[in-house]
């Protein structure tokens, strides 16, 4: 599973408010609007600006956002630094032979 960064597409940091990610849609909703922004891809980025706004917006779906992408992250940085350690074990191995 993949997690977007909410936070990154609306461009506003881990502690807005509601009236910051408020401000912040509006902003973005009338740049990226598809009727307005002929890029390609703006119509899949303005679906992902509207459920970044919809998640953060309401309590509930917000705490429970935060906890799974902490969670996410966490696994992933894990993961990777028990790699990061197999790769040095080999190599220490490697170099007493």
């Amino acid at each position: 599973m993949i997690f977007l960064n909410y936070y990154a597409i609306l461009k506003i940091s881990r502690n807005a408010s509601k009236e910051e990610i408020k401000r912040a849609f509006r902003a973005l909703a009338l740049k990226l609007h598809p009727d307005v922004n002929k890029d390609p891809g703006s119509h899949e980025n303005f679906i992902a600006l509207n459920e970044a706004y919809l998640i953060l917006y309401d309590d509930e779906a917000r705490e429970k956002y935060n906890k799974e992408y902490d969670n996410y992250f966490k696994k992933t940085f894990d993961a990777e630094h028990q790699r990061f350690k197999d790769l040095h074990s080999e190599d220490d191995t490697d170099s007493r032979e």
